[in-house]
């Protein structure tokens, strides 16, 4: 219980608007994965950037639309970064997240890396 205790107190409080109509995984992306994403965005943001492919996966990229499309392919194309991506967020679930996590595993694993795209094109994509 002390490590849930933990684990929840880090995370920050996301001002999210509760719907009753949430399914399941909504309702866990917007109660765990959206908030420890916010609190690692620091570190998500160093790992991809600092990848070795990064800046020649996002180099030729004039427009917004091309960043997002190409960051989203880099992302899509980086196994071994997307599973180290992953793994920063599953490192802060609770065993009771863990265990609703792994009942829908590569749905959850979609809306990471889909959050992750979201947030790193708004903190670094081009303005």
């Amino acid at each position: 219980m002390e490590r849930t205790r933990k684990l929840t107190d880090l995370r920050p409080v996301l001002n999210l608007d509760k719907h009753t109509s949430q399914s399941e995984q909504e309702r866990f992306q917007n109660d765990t994965i959206r908030p420890i994403i916010k609190f690692q965005h620091e570190l998500i943001t160093s790992l991809v950037t600092n990848h070795k492919f990064y800046a020649k996966s996002t180099l030729n990229t004039n427009t917004k639309d091309e960043y997002r499309a190409a960051l989203k392919a880099f992302l899509n194309g980086q196994k071994e970064l997307r599973h180290q991506l992953i793994g920063l967020v599953i490192g802060l679930i609770t065993l009771t997240e863990f265990n609703q996590y792994q009942l829908n595993s590569s749905e959850y694993q979609r809306r990471i890396i889909q959050i992750i795209v979201q947030r790193i094109f708004d903190a670094i994509g081009p303005k």
